[in-house]
């Protein structure tokens, strides 16, 4: 049966009695949707989970569920900024929302919409009635017996409307569209039958939300019902008479507080059928019903998990990347280089350079054409300019450079092959290593695109690329699937303190002996150290992966850690619906047997999340879905948590906000927070299927434990094995000092990041430090330099570069 009244709580076909279900706004994009299960003892309400994305903060929704289907499928208007958008949920199916359609014109809107299926047509069309950002109202309705077209908009009304409810009711024939509109603290009705729209009609005042509206089995006709916050606090509940002289009474005043907006039904629960209303009050539900006893209530739900700063950190959206940032690096310059695919159309690419404490926006310089350099991998040069090699289209074999000082790309010659989705990394003297990546068309592995199964070096002393140099064969591994023996697509790979290469590819860690100079040479090892789990960790089923920190007490002792990824190997049983796991598998490679094992595993699965190292020798693990692969992902995942090396042990921190699934970043900062980024539209399934170019930072709980250290004093440059002397106020309240490497990140994998501690001395005003032994355990470049108190909490790091 078509739905003839609007708001964001519905009474739906799910479940023996009928669900309630509501949709609310909700911060960072969206909205959320929660349900009470009306069958079971108790009403429990589930949720809020977030339904779909936006991008950016939604202001109202309204929720309908439709004839579509065979359960009938959930359907919303959604305000996003000035526009309105549709999008619906497959109930039955995949029992997720689908598409997402800007309804037409161009006329600015604000407020709550109204939105109903009608009688009109054989199949009820879609009706919509908003306020304009001008003044008025406007009537959309899309002609559900043809092509699903929108038509509109319709304008009709005069002045400033907050928020409208709409029903179609049966007076006239087929039935008058009738809308109550909050007009500044006045409730008024408008009705539209076959001669057009008429009124309006005022009948409150005193009101300061967004007001709810239904036609009830009440009297023969069926009484009109209202019910809109009050200015005063409570609620207000009116109604009109239509059996008599259809005057409006009320109102009756019940509840308490303010609140932002109401939403009314007549529900199946009791005859002749309660009266419920749920209300959002700021970070609550509060539902409210009336049976024949009166008005009851309320039943609180919270929209949000309250999290204290001090113990789970903060995230906060001060600004905007000007791009989807697939790539991210942090420069000597405490700037951020950020670029990606200028989403939708993949042909273009954009860079932008973020000063992250300002948020201040610049554009590098190009040449010539710009690069198609997403897909590609990086890594810093010793002298702090960021290598990119490869990427997509005609950039797929190229080389480039990125200056901080002059904010350029330089095109710095080509490879022997095309390498899209290769991973980058700085040998200790400054050489940088490629590896893995798909030549030929480029893109995903295929007979037109197969796996460069190379290592190539590039040389910055010389700007030369050396010979293509053989992977293990006859297989990179006997551990991976029958008929793949090449790597795959972005290894994680590590410099370890011996000087060896660490590859980890799949399910399989192998280790490389790199030429001690020039660019030709290098073997492999021939063990081979599978980890505990089958499944691959690379792309598409792509993880996480981070080196932990080298510390001087354990002699460096390299370990290394994957973190999530999807639950199958790529291939058909890899899709959208396969959940993610929640594995953390450790390689100490420092143990008379190296093997990987299990440790605790996350609080929730994930795939494509993100892990940044911290100045407090702790993982972030931030983004991700709960279920997909690398490009279609549907289930975010919010939460935030850190893994501590030295327990062992996962703590679950406060959440973030926007949806962060495929092409999204993270990236520590010389503060100590986190700057997080991305997440394309190109490649999300359809509830994420917008680019995002909103920034958000994460603050640990570490920034909100106490007064930070700080530098008086302290060297742009140092070499290996050498005393340096730090000036601070408090050396006695130092605990620990590390150095960090300036990351870049991208596809879930920081190529970039290395935390390295160091011994110290405290003296009178300042510390005395020993820096790395040697560049194998601390390769040549920029680093930050943490100084952190004995109760965790870090400087803002100096900038340090290893010469």
């Amino acid at each position: 049966m078509p739905t003839r009244s609007s708001g964001f709580l519905i009474e739906s076909s799910h479940g023996t009695k009928g669900n309630f279900e509501v949709v609310t706004p909700r911060t960072g994009g969206g909205v959320s949707h929660l349900w009470r299960n009306n069958d079971v003892a108790g009403f429990p309400w589930s949720g809020p989970a977030i339904a779909f994305g936006s991008t950016g903060d939604v202001s109202a929704a309204s929720l309908i569920q439709s004839n579509y289907g065979a359960a009938g499928n959930l359907e919303a208007v959604v305000r996003e900024g000035n526009q309105l958008f549709h999008i619906w949920r497959d109930d039955g199916a995949s029992w997720r929302w689908q598409g997402r359609t800007y309804l037409p014109g161009a006329t600015a809107v604000s407020g709550v919409p109204g939105f109903i299926q009608s009688s009109f047509g054989t199949m009820g069309n879609f009706e919509v009635v908003a306020p304009l950002a001008g003044g008025g109202l406007a009537h959309w309705w899309r002609a559900n017996d043809g092509g699903q077209t929108w038509y509109g908009p319709f304008p009709f009304g005069s002045g400033t409307v907050n928020a409208v409810a709409l029903l179609q009711s049966n007076f006239g024939s087929p039935g008058n569209l009738e809308v109550v509109a909050q007009v500044g603290s006045q409730l008024v009705h408008y009705f539209r039958d076959a001669s057009g729209w008429h009124g309006p009609t005022p009948f409150a005042s005193g009101v300061s939300g967004a007001p709810g509206f239904i036609q009830s089995s009440f009297g023969t006709k069926g009484n009109f019902e209202v019910v809109a916050p009050l200015a005063a606090g409570g609620l207000g509940h009116w109604w009109r008479a239509n059996d008599t002289d259809q005057a409006w009474h009320g109102p009756t005043v019940f509840g308490a507080g303010a609140a932002q907006a109401a939403s009314l039904i007549q529900s199946d629960v009791c005859a002749p059928g309660n009266f419920e209303v749920v209300t959002r009050a700021g970070t609550q539900l509060r539902h409210y019903w009336r049976d024949t006893s009166g008005w009851h209530g309320p039943n609180t739900v919270a929209l949000e998990k309250a999290c204290r700063s001090a113990a789970g950190g903060q995230a906060a959206l001060p600004y905007g990347s000007g791009t989807v940032a697939i790539h991210m690096g942090l420069m000597r310059t405490r700037k951020v280089v950020l670029w990606g695919m200028s989403d939708p159309d993949g042909a273009v690419v954009q860079s932008r350079v973020l000063n992250p404490v300002t948020g201040a926006l610049a554009t590098p310089v190009v040449p010539h054409h710009h690069p198609h350099l997403f897909c590609a991998g990086q890594a810093f040069q010793k002298n702090g300019e960021l290598l990119v090699a490869g990427g997509s289209g005609d950039t797929l074999a190229a080389l480039h450079t990125f200056d901080p000082a002059t904010q350029t790309w330089v095109h710095r010659g080509s490879m022997h092959n095309g390498r899209w989705y290769p991973t980058v990394t700085a040998l200790p003297d400054g050489r940088m290593v490629i590896i893995s990546g798909t030549k030929g068309t480029g893109g995903p592995i295929g007979s037109g695109s197969p796996v460069n199964n190379t290592i190539e070096i590039y040389d910055p002393a010389t700007g030369t690329v050396g010979p293509e140099l053989p992977l293990p064969a006859p297989r990179f591994s006997t551990h991976f699937p029958a008929g793949f023996d090449t790597i795959d697509l972005y290894p994680f790979v590590y410099v370890l303190p011996s000087g060896k290469v660490a590859v980890h590819s799949r399910n399989t860690t192998r280790l490389w002996n790199p030429p001690a100079t020039g660019t030709s040479g290098g073997s492999w090892d021939p063990a081979q150290y599978r980890t505990v789990s089958p499944i691959s960790r690379s792309y598409p089923a792509e993880g996480t992966s981070v080196l932990l920190p080298l510390l001087p007490a354990g002699g460096y002792r390299p370990r290394l850690m994957v973190i999530g990824g999807a639950g199958a190997d790529p291939g058909p049983g890899l899709n959208e619906n396969t959940p993610a796991v929640a594995t953390t598998e450790i390689l100490d490679l420092g143990a008379p047997a190296p093997a990987w094992q299990n440790v605790a595993p996350m609080a929730t699965p994930r795939v494509m999340p993100d892990a940044v190292l911290l100045p407090n020798g702790k993982v972030l693990v931030v983004s991700g879905s709960s279920t997909g692969k690398a490009d279609l992902g549907g289930d975010p995942v919010f939460q935030v948590q850190w893994f501590d090396p030295a327990t062992s042990g996962w703590t679950t921190l406060c959440s973030t906000r926007v949806p962060r699934l495929y092409h999204s970043t993270a990236l520590l900062l010389p503060d100590g927070r986190v700057l997080i980024a991305g997440k394309d539209g190109a490649f999300q399934p359809p509830a994420y299927k917008y680019p995002e170019h909103r920034c958000e930072l994460f603050s640990p709980p570490y920034l909100f434990a106490g007064p930070r250290p700080t530098f008086t004093g302290a060297p742009a440059s140092a070499g290996y094995g050498a005393s340096i002397t730090v000036s601070t106020p408090d050396p006695a309240a130092i605990g620990s000092v590390a150095l960090i490497r300036c990351g870049a990140v991208t596809h879930s994998f920081n190529m970039d990041q290395r935390f390295v501690g160091l011994a110290f001395t405290p003296g009178t005003g300042a510390i005395t430090l020993t820096t790395p032994p040697n560049a194998n355990v601390a390769p040549r470049g920029w680093y930050m330099l943490f100084l952190v108190s004995t109760t965790g909490v870090p400087s803002v790091a100096s900038l340090l570069q290893l010469t």
